[in-house]
Order: structure tokens, then sequence, then C-alpha cells
């Protein structure tokens, strides 16, 4: 190759290759699916407050809300405070996956005699999920939420 044709060969393959990345780089990272945390969160934050005062309802409960993960049985169990009568209390409880909005899904509330529900986690895939727990009991509206690992 002439000494002359070198250098402007160069530039010309830096730039060819320097392009090519961005291609790259800008077709990779628009075809990866980007989930929003929440639909209609505008809506969402105007009614924020009301919120706010269910989870405050819900840390002033003489007695918590428990959640506990059995891992051998593979199950999820919610136990309701024993004040509560089971039978009044009516929500639900939304199993919530930050990574992937697809793997979310909701569960009607159901207490037995005890105050407490089993919600089984075969299938679930392993990893953080959010455990919101929306109900209500004598008129009060209440709110819990909880990280799990599974």
């Amino acid at each position: 190759m002439n000494k002359s044709w070198q250098w402007p060969a160069g530039i010309i393959l830096t730039l060819a290759l320097f392009l090519g990345f961005m291609s790259w780089t800008w077709f990779y990272y628009h075809s990866q699916q980007i989930d929003l945390v929440t639909e209609n969160y505008y809506d969402k934050q105007i009614a924020y407050q009301e919120q706010i005062e269910r989870i405050q309802r819900a840390r002033e409960l003489p007695e918590p809300l428990r959640l506990a993960y059995i891992a051998e049985r593979r199950q999820l169990e919610i136990r309701f405070p024993a004040f509560f009568s089971p039978e009044k209390v009516r929500g639900s409880v939304t199993l919530y996956r930050p990574s992937d909005a697809g793997m979310d899904f909701p569960v009607p509330l159901g207490l037995d005699r005890e105050g407490k529900q089993i919600i089984p986690t075969v299938g679930f895939a392993a990893g953080l999920w959010r455990v919101k727990i929306s109900w209500e009991a004598e008129g009060l509206e209440y709110y819990h939420e909880e990280a799990v690992l599974f």
C-alpha cells in the first residue's frame, strides 16, 4: 500500500468502526423493554395522601400485621392481629415484582378463623417481591407493604 494512503484509510476505518459501534448501541438499547414502575403515576401521586393515612393507621395498630415466608412449604403466610374479626376484613394482596411488571398479580384477601391467609409460592421466580396488602375493617382502610425474598 502506498504510504500516502495509509493515514486516510486509518481514519476511514476508525470512523466506520465508531459508527458501527454507535449504531449497534442505539439498536440494542432501543430494543430493551423498559417497564414503568406503575401506570398512571400522576393520578396515583395526587391520591397518595389517602395512602399515607392508610399506612399510618396500619403502623399504629397495637399488634402488627405479620408476614412470613416458609421456604420448606414454599408459601407465604399473612397473619392479621387477633383483634380483627376475620369475617369483617375485606381487601387484597398484590404480589409485586419490581424487576418485571408482567409477573405482578393480585390475590383476594380471604382469612381463615385464625386470621391468617396462606399464599402458595410454587412457580414464583426467585428473588425480591414486594407484598402489598390493602384491607378494610370496621369502616377504616389500612395498607401494609413489605419486601420478601422467595
